[in-house]
């Protein structure tokens, strides 16, 4: 695991389109080669009101799926085009995707940006779960996938299992929304 990082947006400002995992895998401070696996990102604050979610553009959920999920407009959105999928910033909800493909290249469907904030703050808390580059590693995508082995490992390092509000799937791609309790 990567060291945690807090990141602070104020009024007008946001993290352009981006991928969370490396095209080449880079060197740790072990000096192994490494890439980020997996992201779990928390809202420890969100005054921002309507702005400064998340966004993934490339992420195609289907609009009854969305609907359901919804629960009155506080959790997702979409972009004023209607596409991708948006996840607004609720304190103590957090967002966990997996970066890379089984075979282990980045996954290009998980592109995406801090909108900016309108109003307001946004804090949120980066956790980068990495992946050694070595084969007998070959397993660890498909357990953090896992719904059990997510709550074990937040568990262990927070001392408060998660509670899975929503699960999107969008063919292969596994997106969490959480809450701590």
């Amino acid at each position: 695991m990567e060291p945690f990082q807090v990141v602070r947006y104020l009024p007008s400002q946001h993290y352009d389109l981006h991928y969370d995992w490396f095209e080449f895998p880079i060197l740790n401070s072990d000096n192994k080669l490494y890439n980020r696996l997996a992201i779990f990102f928390l809202y420890l604050e969100a005054n921002c009101s309507e702005s400064g979610g998340t966004h993934f553009p490339r992420i195609c959920v289907a609009e009854d799926v969305l609907d359901e999920e919804n629960r009155g407009g506080k959790s997702f959105g979409r972009d004023v085009n209607g596409r991708g999928v948006i996840f607004r910033p609720v304190v103590g909800n957090g967002i966990f995707w997996v970066n890379l493909e089984r075979n282990g290249p980045g996954d290009e469907r998980v592109l995406h940006v801090g909108l900016p904030v309108k109003k307001g703050s946004k804090i949120g808390l980066n956790f980068w779960v990495t992946k050694l580059e070595s084969p007998s590693d070959a397993s660890t995508h498909q357990c953090i996938q896992s719904q059990s082995f997510l709550g074990v490992y937040y568990h262990c390092h927070l001392q408060n299992p998660p509670r899975i509000l929503h699960f999107l799937r969008s063919p292969t791609v596994y997106i969490f929304l959480i809450r701590l309790a």
